[in-house]
Formats: C-alpha cells, sequence, structure tokens
C-alpha cells in the first residue's frame, strides 16, 4: 500500500519521505504486532530480495524498490520481486547474460571496446574531458558512468562532483552476495518432480535455483549466499564454502546432492569492481536528503548503474533503462 504512493523517479518528493526515511525496515517491522512464522518469512525474504538485512535498510529506499518492480501501467509489488512467474526471477538468457556484452561490443565495435582498463581520474577542461586510465588517456564530450554510486566515486573528478552527489555516494553501500553452484552428472532432483528451488530460514545458503540447461545434459543448482550468511564467509577459504553449501543441498534435495562433479563459487564481496551486488542500498537519511543526485548529470557526466534507474532498480533490466536514460539525455542535449 506505502509503496504504490511512490513515485519511482523522485521517492524523496513523497510528503512522508523525512518520516519514512528516518528509521529502518526492522523497526517498521518490530511496530506491526507480526506473527512469529511472519517475521521469520520477512526475516528470510529480505535478505534473499536485497541481500541486506532489514535493520540495515531505511524503509523509504525498501518502498521506492518494491514501488519500482513494475512498469508504467503495472506498479510495482513486493511479489513481483520475489516471484518467478511474472515476477523478478521468471527469466534466463540462453547461453548466459555475457551475450548481452558481447553483442553490445559488436554494435560499439570491438577496437572501440577495451577490457583491463581502469578508468582513474576524469579531468574537465573548458567543454572537454580527459579520461585518464591505467593504459592511456582518452578525451570527450560526454561521459557515462555505469557503475554503483559506491564503486564510482573512487574515481578522480576534477573539478569535483557536487557536494551533495558525494554525499549520497559516501552513505550508499553495496550489499553482500556470492553464489555458489553445484554441477552434476544429471538434474537428478527433477525425476522426483522437485523445481530446484527451494526457500529456507537456516543455512548458508537459503536460496536456490535449477540452472541447468534446458535438455538435461547436466544438472546445476545455483545457491545465492547474501547478507550476513555472506559476511561471515567472505574470509573463508573455497574448500571451507563448498563442505557448508552442500551440507545445505544434502538437506534440501537429499543425499544425491553430496555427489558434485565441479563447483563454481563466486563472491562479489571480494571484486575489486564490484565489491558486493546486486545494487547498492541506502540507510535511513539517505534518499531523502541525497536521492536526487542518483539521476542528476554533473556537467556532461551522466549516471547511469543501476541505481539511475526509475524502474528495476538492482537488476539487469534497471542498468539497461539506465544506460538508455543517460542515452537520451545526450542526445536531447544536441537538439
Amino acid at each position: 500500500m506505502y509503496a504504490s504512493s511512490i513515485d519511482v523517479r523522485k521517492p524523496w518528493s513523497h510528503p512522508n519521505a523525512s518520516y519514512w526515511d528516518s528509521f529502518t525496515l526492522a523497526t517498521w517491522m518490530s511496530q506491526q504486532n507480526l506473527t512469529s512464522p511472519l517475521q521469520a518469512l520477512l526475516d528470510t525474504v529480505i535478505p534473499t530480495v536485497l541481500s541486506a538485512e532489514p535493520g540495515e535498510l531505511s524503509f523509504l529506499y525498501t518502498l521506492s524498490y518494491i514501488a519500482a518492480a513494475g512498469n508504467e501501467t503495472h506498479p510495482g509489488t513486493f511479489a513481483r520481486l520475489v516471484g518467478t512467474t511474472d515476477g523478478a526471477q521468471e527469466s534466463r538468457i540462453v547461453g548466459g547474460t555475457g551475450l548481452l556484452t558481447y553483442g553490445l561490443a559488436d554494435q560499439i565495435g570491438r577496437h572501440r571496446t577495451f577490457l583491463n582498463t581502469t578508468v582513474q581520474k576524469i579531468t574537465k577542461v573548458s567543454n572537454v574531458y580527459y579520461v585518464r586510465t591505467s593504459n592511456r588517456d582518452y578525451i570527450a564530450t560526454n561521459i557515462v558512468v555505469a557503475m554503483s554510486p559506491p564503486l564510482a566515486s573512487r574515481i578522480h573528478y576534477e573539478p569535483p562532483v557536487s557536494a551533495q552527489r558525494d554525499q549520497l555516494t559516501q552513505r550508499m553501500f553495496m550489499a553482500s552476495i556470492g553464489k555458489a553452484t553445484a554441477i552434476y552428472d544429471a538434474p537428478f532432483w527433477r525425476q522426483a518432480n522437485l523445481t530446484g528451488q527451494v526457500l529456507s530460514d537456516t543455512g548458508v545458503v537459503r536460496s536456490t535455483f535449477d540452472v541447468s540447461p534446458a535438455d538435461g545434459r547436466y544438472g546445476a543448482i545455483l545457491g545465492l549466499m547474501e547478507a550476513d550468511q555472506m559476511r561471515a564467509l567472505d574470509q573463508s577459504t573455497e574448500t571451507e564454502i563448498k563442505d557448508l553449501v552442500v551440507k545445505d543441498y544434502v538437506r534440501y534435495f537429499g543425499p544425491q546432492a553430496s555427489k558434485v562433479s565441479e563447483w563454481v563459487i563466486q563472491r562479489w564481496d571480494n571484486e575489486l569492481y564490484s565489491r558486493g551486488g546486486p545494487v547498492a542500498i541506502a540507510g535511513p537519511g539517505t534518499i531523502s536528503k541525497y536521492g536526487s543526485s542518483l539521476r542528476r548529470c554533473e556537467g556532461n557526466i551522466y549516471w547511469a548503474g543501476t541505481e539511475s534507474s526509475d524502474y528495476w532498480v538492482g537488476y539487469m533490466s534497471g542498468a539497461l533503462k539506465a544506460g538508455k536514460l543517460a542515452a537520451n539525455k545526450i542526445l536531447d542535449s544536441r537538439l
């Protein structure tokens, strides 16, 4: 009900924005006289959706995140965030999401796509931007920074970005997430008419998905490690993580789950250019005061991380839309 009243383009404009941004989601939950089962369900689902604990999340930020799980004709709902059919987790890309970046590089031109090139400094001189990287320098009239606010702040800007933008990037922080994918000779759970999807209130992995190929030539269970569970494992070895995860999988799917042929372990918390995921989140006092800087350009520097989208913040759809919004702003400025 609250989320439906949020303007996804400017949540900070809501009449109750300052009040809702003065406390956490955990505080709101504690005031609702929730039954024990419902409290347990929310304590499980919230980290699964946002990769953060309720006590870390501003209530306003949570409402705006829910409101963004839709489009202009279908308002966002919490059910859509957690759902598969007609929900956030409905689709997979055949061949892997890497095809998106390869396709984009093909359109732009591989000769214009530079890998292993860290942007270190962006300097504006008159109407021109000089971009210093780890390999070479570039000149541009427009800059699109498609990064989360916390990571975008690690670039040195000259002149500095506005105080409000800097305050925003100081306050937003990356959620914590990792994945543990177990590969099997076959998707054995399908023989028992199981979906491979789990939501649990205990364990290192508390949500899983069947990511096996459609033809079933091998089996793959992807498990997400999120929020406190992920942070507890940031310094663990991969062997330690595998031992803990396989216990969860055996509990969920039976003894056959112990017969893993291969593992894929990914901890975005430890990635230099991610430091968590899938999105930068905000605690109290952030969105109401500094949220307008999420999308507002700084000169000809345009922000295009998924956090800058109006819909599907934290998802690939949001990242793509943020990029389109930035591109359209540049095109409009040339009219």
